[in-house]
């Protein structure tokens, strides 16, 4: 999906209807669901989907980034952080896959 599909501002019409209803003081459900669908946007990053826990408190990655139970798999990027980071998780990712590099030559070594 392109920005331009996830993201269309507010028609001239619907902002003055929603400016007008806040002056008002009543703002419809609908019309406030439809203002918050239409000019929003997420920058949802999701992580921890495979978290480097122990396998018994529902990890999925050891900290040498293998999977449990699977021979001969890794995963190096966002998922294996337990906790999204106060900051974009790009430098994190970096940070990861430089150390998955670390960790696979040495074994290759």
């Amino acid at each position: 999906m392109t920005s331009q599909r996830l993201y269309r501002p507010p028609s001239t019409c619907a902002r003055l209807r929603l400016r007008r209803s806040l002056q008002c003081g009543k703002l419809s459900t609908s019309l406030g669901s439809a203002f918050a669908r239409n000019t929003t946007l997420s920058i949802y990053h999701p992580v921890g989907t495979c978290a480097i826990l122990p396998k018994r408190c529902g990890g999925v990655v050891d900290p040498v980034l293998r999977v449990y139970g699977v021979k001969g798999l890794r995963v190096v990027d966002a998922s294996v952080m337990a906790i999204l980071p106060s900051a974009h998780i790009q430098t994190a990712v970096y940070g990861i896959a430089e150390r998955a590099a670390e960790i696979i030559a040495k074994e290759w070594k």
